[in-house]
């Protein structure tokens, strides 16, 4: 099952600003979709795209 947040609480989340996660978006970095005129990006493969790894 995935789970999509909306831009702004994603940029919350993640600590990013939003034209930082939309370049993400732009480069195939992130899963997103939109949906009635907003942007939901996928929480679990997103937060593991801008969180290093150990």
């Amino acid at each position: 099952m995935q789970t999509y947040l909306e831009l702004e609480e994603f940029c919350k989340l993640v600590h990013l600003n939003e034209d930082v996660v939309k370049g993400m978006m732009a480069n195939g970095a992130l899963n997103f979709k939109e949906e009635e005129g907003k942007i939901y990006i996928e929480a679990h493969q997103g937060t593991f795209s801008v969180v290093p790894s150990a």
